[in-house]
């Protein structure tokens, strides 16, 4: 008795760059971002580093072969994928993108974000290893920290988004939350704009 076995073949979400500009999405990268490819297509990789807020993470035109990085959706929910480069012609790449398993902020930590949306708390999720921030709520944006709205502070870095982060107490607590991976609770935290 022989036995076959078929192998199906997985198609991963994918974005082609042809002379620096989008030339091609799949599907599933609409599906995985939010965007179509109307609105994606035609964008130099500077604009679509920027829409899909992967700039401070990464250059596009830079990558050798494989990153890790968070994408965000049209949404403004935080992807993190591992993406991996392949030359496919002259001046002509292809980035196929494999989303981290259990990555996902809202299927992991369910109480933590209920809490975000219900804006009674100021809440903003931090990527140590990436530096950047991944969701805020519209209470931490109240206390006029930041200089941008929520969309425009995530993916960030704190030091872009903070007036005169580097210097005080702000900096401080941030750094031992981040050291200790102990929360912080206070009414007030001293910080000179």
């Amino acid at each position: 008795m022989v036995r076959y076995q078929v192998k199906k073949k997985i198609t991963r979400p994918f974005l082609c760059i042809k002379n620096n500009i989008v030339s091609n999405v799949n599907e599933k990268f609409e599906k995985l971002t939010g965007y179509l490819a109307n609105e994606l297509i035609g964008k130099s990789t500077k604009e679509i580093s920027k829409i899909l807020k992967i700039d401070s993470q990464v250059d596009l035109n830079n990558i050798e072969s494989t990153f890790n990085c968070f994408l965000f959706t049209k949404y403004g929910e935080p992807r993190e994928l591992t993406v991996m480069h392949k030359s496919i012609g002259p001046n002509e790449k292809k980035f196929h993108i494999k989303e981290r398993i259990n990555s996902r902020l809202e299927d992991n930590m369910p109480y933590i974000t209920s809490i975000l949306h219900d804006n009674k708390l100021g809440v903003a999720f931090y990527s140590v290893t990436k530096g950047i921030i991944l969701k805020t709520n519209e209470t931490i944006l109240s206390l006029n920290i930041f200089e941008n709205s929520t969309y425009d502070c995530i993916g960030r870095k704190l030091k872009d988004i903070l007036p005169g982060f580097q210097v005080g107490k702000l900096e401080n607590t941030i750094s031992n939350i981040i050291k200790t991976g102990n929360a912080f609770q206070e009414d007030e935290v001293e910080y000179y704009i």
